[in-house]
């Protein structure tokens, strides 16, 4: 509701601030800001204000992480049998067994099991590493012995983390009471 020409570092500030109260995080508010300041940018160069009143402004400090803290041993058992395929089981398993990350799981193929280890890639680093196999991983690797890819999603491609996040993992864990 602002015009662009009565655009200053007070309505930003301004818009910051709701947008904290509105329950953005500061990541959030710190994109948008970025953006307006881009788009403030283009209509300085275009000779529409005199000057961006984003220029300066500092990043708002990012939250305190989340307290990550790892799974007790009863609940890993509870969300192992709340998992509805055998896909699902591996994927958990994975994840709670050889340390794998989210991102490292979904182009996992059966050429990347090696002997007693699974050969994981780092796609930050464009590395590998070799993680030795549990016997709970084992056993999940059974089930989906034949498969190209050992963790497909429904249709074929690989798995999307946020989907089986929404659709596998949070209603698990309900269902467990973790």
């Amino acid at each position: 509701a602002v015009r662009l020409h009565t655009l200053d570092r007070r309505a930003i500030v301004e818009m910051r601030r709701a947008m904290l109260a509105d329950g953005a995080t500061s990541l959030t508010v710190n994109a948008a800001t970025r953006v307006l300041s881009a788009c403030l940018s283009t209509a300085v160069d275009e000779g529409r204000i005199a000057q961006n009143p984003c220029l300066g402004m500092r990043r708002l400090p990012r939250e305190r992480p989340v307290d990550r803290r790892a799974i007790p041993a009863d609940d890993v058992a509870t969300l192992d049998a709340e998992m509805p395929t055998a896909r699902d089981r591996l994927a958990f398993r994975l994840m709670a067994f050889a340390g794998l990350r989210p991102g490292e799981l979904a182009e996992l193929t059966s050429a990347d099991v090696i002997g007693e280890h699974l050969r994981v890639y780092a796609s930050k680093t464009r590395s590998h590493r070799l993680v030795p196999i549990a016997e709970p991983v084992r056993e999940a690797l059974a089930a989906v012995d034949g498969q190209r890819r050992l963790l497909d999603g429904e249709r074929g491609a690989p798995l999307n983390w946020n989907n089986w996040a929404g659709r596998v993992w949070k209603p698990a864990c309900t269902r467990a009471g973790v």
